[in-house]
C-alpha cells in the first residue's frame, strides 16, 4: 500500500511515475551503450521515487513487476546506479562505468526491461548482421563485374561503329564517287549508333 504523502511535500503519482519509466525504459534501448547510463540513472531516480510511497518493499516490488516485466533485482540495480542504496553489502556503482559494467560489477547480465539476456540475442543479430555484410558485398562485386562487362561491350561498340564509318565513308564520300546526300544519312546514321551504343 503507497505510504501517505508528506503535508508540505506533493507527490507524483504511481501512474505518472509508470509512464515516465516506461518512456526512459524506450530510451536506453534505442541509445547506444556508452549512452545508456543517464538514463538507467534517471530511471532509478524514478523509481526511488515510486518506492517511497509503497509501505512495504514487496508491495513496491509487485508494482514494478506488473508495470515494467522486471524483478525486484533490477529495480534494486536501478537504483543502486544512483548511489542510494547498495546490494548485498556492496558499494554504489561508480560513475564512470558503463550499464554493463555496472550490472557485471552486481553479478547480473546486461538484460533490456523485458528480461532478455544479452547474450541470447546478440550473437544470433550479429550472426544476420554479418551474413546480410557478406551477401551485400557478393552482389557489389557481382553489379560491378556486370557494369566492367557492360563497359567493355559499349567500347567494343564504338569501335565496330567507327571502323564501319570509316569503311563507309571511302565509298560514299563524294570525292570517291559517292553524293553529298549519302555521307549525311552516313553520319546520321552513326550518330543514331553512338548514342545507343
Amino acid at each position: 500500500m503507497p505510504k501517505a504523502a508528506e503535508a508540505n511535500e506533493v507527490a507524483r503519482s504511481l501512474n505518472t511515475l509508470a509512464s515516465l519509466i516506461r518512456t526512459k525504459l524506450q530510451e536506453a534501448e534505442q541509445a547506444a551503450e556508452a549512452a545508456t547510463r543517464p538514463y538507467w540513472e534517471e530511471i532509478g531516480k524514478l523509481l526511488l521515487e515510486a518506492k517511497e510511497q509503497f509501505n512495504t518493499r514487496a508491495d513496491f516490488e509487485e508494482w514494478t513487476k506488473r508495470q515494467f516485466s522486471f524483478g525486484a533485482r533490477q529495480a534494486q540495480i536501478y537504483i543502486q546506479l544512483v548511489g542510494a542504496e547498495t546490494i548485498g553489502g556492496r558499494r554504489p556503482i561508480a560513475k564512470g562505468n558503463t550499464l554493463s559494467d555496472a550490472l557485471r560489477s552486481v553479478g547480473k547480465s546486461p538484460r533490456g526491461h523485458h528480461g532478455l539476456d544479452a547474450r541470447e540475442w546478440i550473437k544470433p543479430i550479429d550472426d544476420i548482421a554479418d551474413r546480410a555484410r557478406r551477401e551485400a558485398e557478393r552482389i557489389r562485386e557481382a553489379e560491378l563485374t556486370r557494369q566492367q562487362e557492360r563497359d567493355a561491350e559499349r567500347q567494343l561498340a564504338l569501335r565496330l561503329i567507327d571502323i564501319g564509318y570509316k569503311v563507309l565513308a571511302k565509298e560514299l564520300h563524294p570525292d570517291a564517287g559517292g553524293s553529298k546526300d549519302a555521307m549525311a544519312r552516313l553520319h546520321v546514321v552513326r550518330d543514331r549508333l553512338r548514342a545507343h551504343a
